[in-house]
């Protein structure tokens, strides 16, 4: 197949990317809109004395000048966390409430303070310049080491010790006496340093309401519309949630940074209700810099236990993560993820590990590019570069020799995961042999003859993905195309042509006739987002379900059983007599099977015999309801058809099937929600370098 799965392809949406029509929140506009601009704090942490906007809200173009005052004021909400360990079974913590605009005390350079709406971007930033804000400066703390400490200033006054909750896994009471017999102790402190994601387009968002509806409509750069959706509505504007639509059309990055709820998106949704007109802010750099949550920042003192012949008896480490003033969205996983990844792809007797949720006067970190499985591969994998160059062992070597059994599986870690499968041995030899590990001294000499240097390591890194269910629909028009409505958001992945290629792979499709959409909440019902490497595993897999067979009788065979209602829902799906007189011969699969060539004389038995041309004898889904249709008139007609599949033991998706008429065109949709097996799965890579 020229378009289908594994195929080199031209990606469907980069023509309207390379020739600059991608549509981004800057590219939107909207009638009336004004524009906002944001001040935001100079001061890690300050009391706010007072805010003077008078002078601003006399210049030209200006429509309000607003402050934490006019939010609380208007009984609007705050941005809590998302989730926190207490949510999934883990120690009570501390749970901030950040107000979009600060309110009494800002906790981080970079809080916003208040915002200007005026005509245009330009008069509103010079009206931003004369609001003068009264700061009384309070001591501060930057670093997680520091705040922890009994004599710290305080980020948040309920918070003891500026710790939300410390959690600790594994089997505790077996590590010391695993470090009591150990040979070699390997042992070193690692700072995974604070970064940022700098996204090729900066955040942006654009709000409207309607007063004849009593509904808003946001358009924002980020990474998950429906959760954007939930947040608002629950969190910040207390409405229900069909009164608010969320979209993204093209998004430029995101890398987990848009993933949560920015106070920019809750305060234009606000602000544009206050000025009754559109309101619209695109960040510069500068302020992303300021405003973007960030990742990472880590501190760790980690120890490995070993025997004589190198092989791990306990890994013990303790750790605080830093969130930054306040935990923003899901920005207390990566700690719970470091946790719980800490043994990696290692069979490890004992471990314990602990770990702190610490606030500081810094910006707010979230999840960013593996959520915390990246901070625990790397202390792993120091580690054994540590043991190994003390223990004079190859460090290939030392990794093969504590790697999980083949025949281990299921293999449950210290922590609680559990592996389902895995050969991580042969995967670690595959890529040593792709990246001539055995040739490297020879290339290291020829290196050092030219006076240059060159190193080499191996690294081993395992992941549990997929998570979360989602909802992918395929809609069928008379036309023969396509629509692939999707709960994912596709933010640089190219969604558009992996779908496409999958579906054009599974039902033949041409994939010019193949079309994607995402990212509207008032077209795709339920949507998780993309994020944590789940789209193809979860979204991608979703429509496998989906769409019928279209290679053989057997696989025909092998779908759940269709039922509508009033008929039991055991019973199959009735074929329908023809209105006209019935053929001598007719074709046995006409229930899923349209042979248009031959569809009178047909008297194959599966559609593997059939000899028409493949066009001609595709599967649809729409087949059915062909069947239904040629009922006989004086046959009651039912106004809605539905149909329930029952999902077998060994499948992991639960899909429904929905039937209905609109007008004279008949539509068949497919609903599969992906459901996380009981077991962790587990993905692995091997990357060495030379």
């Amino acid at each position: 197949m020229r378009f289908g799965i594994g195929q080199p392809v031209t990606r469907k949406e980069d023509p309207r990317f390379l020739t600059g029509r991608g549509r981004y929140v800057a590219d939107i506009d909207l009638v009336r809109q004004a524009h906002a601009v944001f001040i935001f704090s100079a001061h890690a942490h300050a009391r706010i004395r007072g805010i003077d906007k008078a002078t601003a809200e006399q210049m030209p173009g200006v429509s309000a000048v607003l402050t934490g005052e006019d939010w609380a004021a208007d009984g609007r909400g705050t941005l809590d966390p998302e989730v926190m360990a207490e949510d999934m079974g883990g120690p009570a913590g501390y749970r901030t409430k950040c107000p979009p605009l600060a309110q009494d005390r800002v906790r981080h350079v970079g809080e916003r303070v208040a915002v200007v709406i005026a005509e245009t971007e330009a008069l509103a930033r010079d009206a931003a310049e004369s609001v003068s804000v009264d700061y009384e400066p309070l001591p501060a703390v930057v670093r997680a080491e520091d705040a922890s400490r009994p004599d710290a200033p305080l980020v948040h006054d309920g918070a003891a010790n500026n710790t939300s909750f410390t959690m600790r896994m594994g089997n505790v009471d077996a590590i010391d006496a695993a470090f009591a017999r150990a040979h070699h102790i390997a042992s070193l402190s690692l700072y995974n340093n604070r970064i940022t994601a700098v996204t090729m387009e900066p955040r942006g968002c654009i709000a409207d309401y309607d007063p004849g509806t009593g509904r808003y409509t946001l358009y924002s750069s980020t990474q998950n519309v429906h959760g954007t959706r939930q947040i608002l509505a629950h969190q910040i504007l207390h409405v229900p949630e069909s009164r608010i639509r969320v979209v993204a059309r093209d998004v430029g990055g995101g890398f987990g940074m848009k993933g949560n709820v920015y106070p920019e998106e809750a305060i234009v949704v606000w602000a544009a209700r206050r000025v009754g007109r559109p309101v619209k802010w695109i960040s510069s750099r500068s302020e992303a810099l300021l405003g973007d949550a960030q990742g990472r920042d880590q501190n760790v003192s980690a120890e490995l236990a070993l025997d004589a012949d190198g092989k791990f008896l306990g890994l013990r480490w303790t750790g605080s993560h830093n969130v930054g003033a306040y935990i923003e969205g899901a920005g207390a996983i990566p700690i719970l993820f470091s946790l719980k990844l800490a043994s990696t792809v290692y069979d490890i007797p004992a471990v314990s590990v602990t770990s702190s949720l610490v606030f500081t006067n810094t910006a707010p970190t979230v999840p960013y590019r593996g959520a915390g499985r990246p901070e625990a591969v790397y202390i792993m994998e120091r580690l054994v570069d540590q043991a190994a160059r003390e223990m004079r062992i190859d460090p290939a070597e030392l990794r093969e020799k504590n790697l999980i059994r083949p025949d281990a599986y299921p293999y449950e870690t210290r922590t609680g995961w559990i592996y389902d499968t895995g050969n991580y041995a042969a995967a670690m030899a595959k890529c040593q042999a792709l990246a001539d590990w055995d040739g490297y001294a020879a290339r290291r000499a020829q290196s050092e003859a030219a006076g240059k240097r060159r190193g080499r390591s191996i690294v081993y890194y395992v992941d549990n993905t997929g998570i979360f269910n989602e909802r992918m629909e395929l809609r069928f028009d008379p036309s023969g195309e396509v629509t692939i409505l999707a709960g994912t958001l596709s933010h640089g992945q190219g969604h558009e042509t992996s779908y496409a290629q999958m579906v054009a792979d599974w039902l033949g499709v041409p994939e010019d006739k193949i079309h994607l959409k995402q990212a509207d909440t008032d077209e795709v019902a339920i949507g998780r987002g993309t994020y944590a490497s789940r789209s193809m595993m979860i979204g991608g897999g979703a429509p496998r379900g989906a769409p019928p067979p279209t290679r053989s009788s057997s696989a025909a065979s092998a779908l759940p059983p269709i039922s509508w209602r009033p008929t039991p829902p055991t019973s199959p799906l009735p074929t329908a007599p023809s209105r006209s007189p019935a053929p001598t011969a007719r074709c046995r699969l006409a229930k899923w099977h349209r042979c248009r060539s031959s569809r009178s004389a047909c008297r194959r038995s599966s559609a593997s015999d059939c000899r028409a041309p493949a066009p001609s004898r595709r599967m649809y889904r729409a087949s059915p309801m062909a069947a239904i249709s040629a009922r006989s008139r004086s046959t009651p007609r039912p106004a809605r058809r539905r149909s329930t599949a029952t999902p077998s033991s060994t499948t992991s998706a639960q899909s429904s099937i929905h039937y209905w008429r609109e007008g004279r065109s008949r539509v068949a949709s497919r609903r599969v929600r992906g459901k996380r097996s009981p077991r962790t799965s587990s993905t692995t890579a091997t990357v060495a370098s030379s």
